[in-house]
């Protein structure tokens, strides 16, 4: 068995995408996790990995707020990463 731990911020295109996730907070938590869940070990090793893993969970959240990188979440930050 594996543990991930990550800490991620959202940067947000117009302030109005701050209250979309907000209002959807335990929605957002539940996609992130099945999306982590989803991951290959190995992949999360690689910078590029960590990359992919940015563009997906924009792409998941900003298809639950029904925004684009334009208008809802413009990028991702993991703030911390910690895998054992």
């Amino acid at each position: 068995m594996r543990v991930l731990q990550v800490t991620m911020v959202f940067e947000f295109a117009k302030p109005e995408a701050t209250q979309l996730i907000a209002e959807r907070k335990p929605k957002v938590q539940h996609r992130i996790i099945l999306l982590l869940s989803g991951e290959d070990i190995g992949s999360l090793q690689t910078v590029k990995g960590k990359q992919e893993l940015q563009e997906k969970i924009v792409k998941d959240l900003n298809g639950l707020i029904d925004e684009t990188v334009e208008t809802g979440i413009k990028e991702v930050f993991f703030t911390s990463f910690i895998m054992q």
